[in-house]
């Protein structure tokens, strides 16, 4: 509830305190109007600092103790001259989670102590406190009761960029803000910074309705109804899929793909003409995030063109889609009877690999590109004129895997397919075990037939990714890039993130590092973090700053 104490009333008590040498140890801060209660503050700041939804405690001395006494914690709603105060707690010390939204501009927090017992007297003591961000590197996970959604942040020393402190996890972040959970089911999110300021989260509901949420306090700041995300919006439409590629953010939906660059826009306008008429097959993309790298930087299967495609910009502010000639080993543009089942873009872009399902047999086989390179050239001083230092690679067919028939069983019972990012290893999610499969050598796939993981009795893989740090889904070439501006954490592109599911309807997540046996996709169990008390996971994620 809000009391009627406005903010002047705030004021005018700072400047009694101000005046009245409130700072002794006794009553600091305090009015000393009466002398049968004071409030002792020794060694609690006047300034408090506290994260977003996390735990503010005050807990002051009030002498002397006595029955009859009655305490009462306000807190004012908005951090400005405009605000109200409203009681949070009426307990003796505070210990409250706080859900004030961050701000540079501090909220006042009065401590109103009354002697019931003595004509109704009171001291109080006021606190200048500041909300900061408390999200800004970690796991966001997604999971849903019913027909309803939340969010739980976790971040520790392993998920999260420059950070260096305990383990902490925060649980029902919507319900906690808004005094109820989503209403819909997220099935997928994906991590977005808007003109290098504002962290977004990008959330589809199982119906393709969008909100997107502010990471700082995961405020809903736009949403498949409002204009501030999709003005122009025809009947029927819903998104699949957002992601980052090279310098743009691109939308996959069931009108088309759209993109904008977030350094300058935070809004879908119209359909990509780039792409036009053209379509991602299954949802399953190769995108590369480096912002320096123009080159085939988004590669798909078009099953109704029947080629595999790239999105391309090959000069300033020129985008262009460009397919694969082919080779020896198969055609890139006779691709019309196949599936898409995975995919991934190697770091430096030069390559990308599928998994494909032939529609008329239902075998499964890995198809690799060489992405297009552009040619290097310098000025040669000597002659007065731009000489070529390596020619241009052309976008060519590489190579076909064939994957035999014990790898095309756990593809047919898969939950989740995912390649690896830095070796040549498909991981294949059925739901009780996570299973590998290599390539690169000869024309055949080699199937290991015992599980890398397998989950607890009773429990099912519901989901399954490759875990990659929050900055580098952002913008990788600030990871691993000659000028990194954001150290690379060990276990990025070097684990995999496991859900599951028990028959109670309990989920679990496990985070499990590779080991060092390259190109075997052995995974250290030994070693996995591990996280219950969820309800069905539907997606997880890594933000960053």
């Amino acid at each position: 509830m809000k009391s009627n104490i406005n903010y002047m009333l705030i004021l005018f008590l700072l400047n009694i305190f101000s005046l009245s040498g409130c700072y002794d140890d006794k009553s600091t801060f305090a009015n000393n109007s009466i002398e049968y209660v004071t409030i002792d503050t020794t060694g609690i700041s006047k300034l408090q600092y506290v994260g977003y939804q996390e735990q503010l405690d005050i807990t002051p001395k009030i002498q002397p103790e006595k029955p009859g006494l009655q305490y009462q914690w306000a807190l004012t709603d908005i951090p400005n001259s405009a605000g109200e105060l409203e009681v949070i707690s009426t307990e003796k010390e505070l210990h409250y989670i706080m859900n004030r939204p961050v701000s540079a501009q501090p909220y006042y927090l009065l401590l109103t102590v009354t002697d019931t017992e003595n004509g109704e007297l009171q001291n109080t003591c006021i606190w200048t406190v500041y909300v900061q961000g408390t999200f800004t590197s970690g796991l966001l996970v997604a999971d849903s009761k019913g027909e309803t959604s939340d969010f739980t942040y976790i971040k520790n020393q392993t998920v999260s960029e420059l950070y260096d402190k305990e383990e902490k996890i925060y649980r029902q972040i919507l319900e906690t803000a808004n005094s109820m959970p989503y209403p819909g089911i997220i099935t997928s999110m994906a991590f977005n910074n808007f003109s290098n300021k504002t962290n977004q989260v990008w959330a589809i509901t199982s119906e393709g309705y969008c909100s997107r949420f502010n990471c700082q306090d995961f405020s809903e700041n736009g949403n498949s109804d409002s204009e501030s995300l999709l003005p122009f919006k025809p009947e029927g439409f819903k998104f699949i899929s957002f992601f980052k590629a090279h310098q743009r953010f691109f939308a996959n939906t069931n009108n088309g793909m759209y993109s904008f660059m977030p350094q300058a826009a935070n809004i879908f306008a119209v359909p990509d003409g780039t792409v036009a008429g053209c379509n991602i097959n299954n949802n399953i993309y190769a995108n590369n995030t480096d912002e320096n790298n123009a080159s085939y930087y988004l590669v798909w299967l078009d099953k109704e063109k029947g080629s595999f495609l790239a999105y391309t910009s090959p000069g300033f502010n020129q985008y262009a889609c460009k397919g694969y000639k082919e080779n020896n080993a198969f055609n890139p543009n006779d691709m019309g009877n196949q599936s898409a089942i995975a995919a991934i873009t190697t770091e430096n872009g030069k390559q990308t690999a599928f998994c494909l399902k032939q529609d008329d047999t239902g075998t499964y086989a890995i198809y690799t590109l060489n992405n297009y390179v552009a040619a290097v050239t310098e000025w040669n001083e000597e002659l007065g004129e731009t000489i070529e230092i390596s020619p241009a690679i052309e976008a060519t067919a590489q190579s076909k895997y064939t994957i035999p028939n014990e790898g095309k069983i756990l593809l047919d019972q898969a939950v989740s397919v995912f390649f690896a990012k830095k070796e040549n290893v498909l991981y294949v999610a059925t739901q009780q075990g996570l299973y590998a499969i290599t390539y690169g050598m000869g024309n055949t796939a080699t199937v290991n037939s015992v599980a890398k993981f397998n989950p607890e009795a009773d429990e099912n893989i519901t989901l399954a990714k490759l875990f990659q740090q929050g900055y580098y889904t952002r913008n990788l070439h600030n990871v691993v890039g000659n000028n990194a501006s954001m150290p690379e954490l060990p276990w990025n592109n070097k684990a995999v993130i496991v859900a599951t599911q028990n028959s109670n309807s309990e989920g679990k997540l496990y985070v499990i590092p590779m080991t060092s046996q390259v190109g075997t996709g052995n995974l250290d169990n030994s070693k996995a973090l591990k996280y219950d008390g969820f309800n069905k996971i539907n997606d997880v994620i890594t933000i960053s700053f």
